[in-house]
């Protein structure tokens, strides 16, 4: 929640020193990469085996990879879509427009439309004929590929898709027009979307479960921006949805009508932290230099100090005094002018501060800012 982009531009940094490790090694440092992807076959071990792969071309390491990763596409594809993001364009582009000519091969196809995706490049090839496939993944990824690119040309195939029988298709084209800038007309479609997700949670469990709810999360995101200020049903909507995809929503939806709402989440202890950062999300307050914070709760005899940090959602962020922030808002609320939408507690109409938050902001405020 706190992670701002010099610091990500930093980890990028040290992944690179460690993948120069491996290059610098050569066959070993392959056989190492190898050996881990074998054994775990999830996307960390993906990412590093395909940087590597692709960096050499060698084909023979491309079957090996394929052998591995076609057998648990759920945790390995994800990894080689990283991969081909992560190393240079001239490296990456002949694999993408390879791929993307294997009409014989489903899978490759699609991997190289969310490549395109994740480094922001239109294809040579249109992409007329995936929209039309039997496929309903590279139905998904045509309409992402679309959105995330800003290609206007396929904004009726977007619109088509939205009444597709597969609801991820509906889905991705209902983010993929939003991308493109229509909100309020995609919302209900971003809605359907998020409850689909959340079903899906709900029957699923382990890993499925898991990539459902943080898809969930970025639905969230995304509908609390479409969704229109004083729209009349967002309070009948957050009635419907987890309390944390309510608060991640209400955080980029930037109504301060909602700040009672929030306050009252606060009031919960697993909800404590992370509807403070909404706040925040909203009026850009210090909640520590406001006093506004108490200090963390005194962990369980039995907590591992090591592990619980990973588990934490909201690791970094301030334990919110629920009292005292309700005393503030009563204070304050006046000062804040209602019926329009707030970042940071700036208008999202002021282009040169959202331009600004691109530059300095936290990851989630710079999402918010992009949109």
């Amino acid at each position: 929640p706190l992670l701002r982009f010099d610091r990500l531009a930093h980890f990028d940094r040290l992944l690179n020193a460690h993948l120069d490790g491996l290059r610098a090694a050569g066959e070993p440092g392959w056989e190492f990469a190898l050996k881990n992807i074998k054994r775990w076959r999830t996307n960390g071990e993906s990412f590093t085996a395909y940087v590597l792969m692709l960096e050499s071309g060698d084909s023979e390491k491309l079957d090996t990879l394929w052998s591995l990763v076609k057998t648990c596409p759920d945790t390995t594809y994800s990894g080689l879509i990283s991969a081909l993001g992560w190393v240079d364009v001239k490296v990456a582009l002949p694999w993408l427009e390879h791929w993307l000519e294997r009409s014989d091969f489903a899978s490759l196809q699609m991997i190289a439309l969310r490549g395109y995706a994740i480094r922001r490049i239109s294809p040579k090839t249109p992409l007329d004929l995936f929209f039309r496939s039997e496929h309903a993944f590279l139905r998904a990824a045509a309409c992402m590929l679309a959105g995330r690119v800003r290609l206007y040309a396929y904004r009726a195939h977007l619109h088509a898709m939205r009444q597709d029988a597969d609801p991820d298709v509906r889905a991705s084209a209902a983010l993929a027009l939003h991308m493109q800038g229509e909100g309020a007309a995609v919302a209900t479609d971003l809605w359907q979307g998020l409850q689909h997700l959340n079903d899906t949670a709900a029957k699923t469990k382990g890993l499925a479960q898991k990539l459902a709810l943080e898809r969930a999360s970025v639905y969230a995101r995304h509908l609390g921006h479409a969704l229109p200020v004083n729209h009349f049903d967002l309070k009948q909507v957050a009635q419907l949805l987890p309390p944390r995809q309510v608060l991640t929503m209400f955080a980029h939806h930037g109504d301060l009508a909602m700040i009672p709402v929030i306050i009252h989440f606060a009031a919960t202890p697993e909800l404590n932290r992370l509807a403070g950062w909404a706040l925040g999300m909203l009026t850009d307050i210090d909640l520590d230099a406001a006093g506004l914070t108490h200090p963390p709760p005194k962990p369980a005899e039995d907590e591992d100090e090591r592990s619980t940090p990973l588990s934490d959602p909201d690791v970094g962020l301030p334990w919110v005094n629920a009292t005292a922030l309700r005393d503030w808002w009563l204070g304050r609320r006046t000062s804040y002018t209602a019926g329009q939408r707030l970042l940071l507690g700036e208008s999202i109409l002021d282009k040169d501060f959202c331009l600004d938050v691109l530059d300095e902001g936290t990851q989630a405020q710079r999402f918010a800012a992009a949109i």
